[in-house]
């Protein structure tokens, strides 16, 4: 119990105390930032999974090839820190997607097939600001980790992958501030690395691949738009 109140006096001189900014080294105490959330428009490139699409429209299964490659999904995390200088900043942050895409076939709402590829990350990065209402990031790296599930309701059939996959990712983007520090809206174009040669059923008898193709191909590019919302703790 003592602890914790001294931890709790010490966060309240770090907030109140005339002589230190929050804004300048995170919202909070302890270099905790603030949480976020936006909405991500994501790339990808599923070979494999196009493929698939195409053998489904040979063998007369769907009316149509419509292939798959832009997914979108809400963005939730946090910035575990972020010190922003005069001159620069730098944060570390950790998130999770919900990335989904969907497409009907055969005129018929049911006949859909589904692709989730969710995933965890964990993120640096670092800029300057140019203007008094934006900065450049010229450079964010991170690590994801991937689980996928295909699922199709006119075959009646379900894939994913064995565990979680890891890619990673290089970026550079664009801050615009709205509100400084607390609302702000950011694109980000970033090269990925993420490499899944194919999926299985539940039970691990059944694999969705194609012949020398990989269901997503390692690297693509990426361009991401996101509304940033952080709420000081």
């Amino acid at each position: 119990m003592k602890i914790r109140f001294k931890i709790f006096i010490i966060c309240s001189f770090l907030i109140f105390s005339k002589n230190i900014n929050s804004q300048t080294f995170g919202f909070g105490c302890l270099g905790l930032s603030s949480f976020f959330g936006g909405y991500t428009f994501y790339s990808y490139t599923p070979d494999g999974l196009n493929s698939y699409i195409s053998d489904l429209f040979e063998n007369n299964i769907i009316d149509d090839k419509t292939e798959f490659g832009n997914a979108e999904g809400f963005l939730i995390g946090a910035n575990f820190f972020r010190a922003h200088f005069s001159s620069m900043f730098f944060s570390a942050k950790g998130y999770y997607q919900f990335i989904f895409e969907r497409h009907q076939y055969n005129n018929i709402p049911e006949h859909k097939i589904d692709i989730n590829l969710n995933h965890w990350g964990f993120a640096f990065d670092f800029g300057i600001p140019i203007f008094d209402f934006a900065d450049w990031k010229i450079i964010e790296g991170g690590i994801r980790f991937v689980n996928i599930k295909l699922t199709n309701s006119i075959t009646i059939d379900s894939y994913e992958t064995n565990g979680s996959r890891t890619g990673l990712y290089l970026g550079s983007g664009i801050i615009i501030h709205i509100i400084k520090d607390y609302i702000s809206i950011e694109g980000t174009a970033s090269y990925n690395f993420l490499k899944v040669d194919n999926l299985q059923d539940k039970n691990g008898s059944k694999i969705l691949s194609s012949e020398n193709i990989d269901f997503i191909k390692s690297g693509s590019l990426t361009s991401t738009f996101q509304l940033n919302i952080g709420f000081p703790l």
